[in-house]
């Protein structure tokens, strides 16, 4: 049907001017009231006793403006445009029809309202609702977007200055914000970005998407949780999960990672403030810290790093593989050297590469150093006098026979004396006596010399 303005001037007198929703306050003279006639014989002719208003009531108030069938202001400077389209607040906008004729059009409830779209409602001041059963029902708060999924509800702005735009999103929280299809920001300050997303803690940040269309999506679900990327899981207070399916399961754990081909996890810190970063990272005890892909930290205060370690035991740092090696330029630095205070120690390997120090057998083999150093000398003048023994050949035809020599080696020297005494035609009796002159050594030597 196409509609007119009716316009009621001061002066008593009455016109008719083709309606267009942008021009309803454009009639010949000033307006006290509007209101809309409508074409019910379709002649597009203002026929007078035949066109009606549809029972609009813009209650008489001054500059309301109600249009359509049923249509309903209730104070002043309110606009209601559709079929049993209701503004009752001042200045409130309401645009939209009843498209199944039992219930109520757009519904702007309040002072400054606005909803446009069939059976949109902005039901407190200043709240704005647009779409298909859209609701903004708490002061300030913005509502966009229709209801896709079927259950009366299109986007739902909940809490005071709170903002949901998006088919089937929610806000219930002051101050929340919820962008996306079926988007849940659900408590104070919580932002939700991303289609089936859900931030449900205090001002926790969920933003993502559901790329397996599970219908779950990111998760930020507790206090202050923070969670970036494809279903990404922050379930914890503080917790932090920013990757695809990243899951930081306890509180103040922090998971940054996406998933490993082929394992379909994330980086995983389940652990009360744990961290795994890393590609299918896992820190899963108290304190646990993972880096790497893969890298595993299963036990408390423990902390694995690089790709594929994973720690043991309780309080431990695992580094990489055996397929591994290190290298630490800086332990070779004059800096190294000042920083260290007090006995220096060794450290220490076994096979599995455990490491640790060992002060004593520094200690010992310090100690031991100049003992092993007198032996050394020792051992160099033994050599010097060994050298300078001789063994005196006896004549068949003589008893006795007597010589002296001198001996050197690496800078010690010696003195040795050795007689020989023949027993019989073909034995003889030798004996030496030896001096190393640097450390005061004596040495002998006894022995037998047989001849055929």
């Amino acid at each position: 049907m196409i509609g007119w303005v009716r316009g009621f001037g001061k002066g008593g007198g009455m016109g008719f001017t083709a309606l267009a929703v942008l021009a309803l306050g454009v009639s010949g003279g000033p307006a006290d009231a509007l209101e809309c006639l409508l074409d019910t014989n379709n002649n597009n002719l203002a026929d007078t006793g035949v066109d009606t208003t549809g029972l609009a009531n813009d209650s008489g108030l001054v500059t309301a403006t109600a249009c359509g069938p049923r249509a309903f202001t209730g104070a002043s400077e309110a606009v209601a445009v559709g079929n049993r389209s209701e503004a009752r607040g001042l200045g409130s906008v309401a645009v939209g029809g009843d498209p199944d004729g039992n219930t109520i059009g757009a519904q702007a409830l309040s002072d400054y309202a606005v909803a446009v779209g069939s059976e949109a409602q902005a039901a407190a001041g200043q709240t704005v609702a647009v779409g298909f059963e859209a609701e903004a029902v708490a002061t300030g708060a913005v509502a966009m977007g229709s209801d896709v999924d079927g259950n009366g509800l299109g986007a739902r702005a909940g809490g005071a200055r709170s903002v949901a735009i998006g088919a089937d999103s929610l806000t219930s929280g002051p101050g929340a914000v919820a962008v996306g299809a079926e988007a849940f920001a659900t408590s104070n300050d919580a932002v939700a970005i991303g289609n089936n997303v859900e931030a449900n803690g205090v001002a926790s940040v969920a933003i993502g998407g559901d790329p397996n269309g599970n219908g779950f999506g990111t998760r930020a679900a507790a206090d202050y949780a923070v969670a970036i990327g494809g279903d990404a899981a922050a379930n914890s207070p503080r917790s932090v999960a920013v990757g695809g399916v990243a899951n930081a399961g306890a509180a103040g754990a922090i998971a940054i990672g996406g998933t490993a081909p082929g394992s379909g996890i994330g980086a995983l810190a389940i652990g009360e403030d744990s961290v795994a970063v890393g590609s299918s990272a896992s820190a899963s005890a108290t304190d646990s810290v993972a880096i790497g892909r893969q890298a595993v930290a299963g036990h408390a205060n423990s902390v694995a790093l690089g790709a594929d370690a994973a720690t043991t035991r309780d309080n431990q740092v695992m580094f990489g593989t055996a397929a591994h090696t290190y290298t630490a330029p800086g332990i070779t630095s004059a800096a190294s050297a000042a920083a260290q205070t007090g006995p220096v120690q060794v450290v220490t390997s076994d096979a599995a590469g455990n490491l640790a120090t060992d002060g004593g057998a520094l200690f010992s083999a310090a100690a031991a150093l100049p003992g092993l150093r007198r032996d050394v000398d020792r051992n160099r003048e033994g050599v010097a006098m060994a050298m300078a023994l001789d063994v005196p050949y006896v004549p068949p035809s003589e008893t006795f026979a007597l010589g002296g020599g001198l001996g050197f080696f690496d800078g010690s020297s010696a003195f040795a004396l050795s007689g020989a005494f023949r027993i019989s035609p073909s034995a003889q009796f030798d004996a030496g006596l030896a001096y190393g002159f640097d450390r005061d050594t004596v040495g002998g030597r006894l022995g037998m010399t047989f001849s055929w």
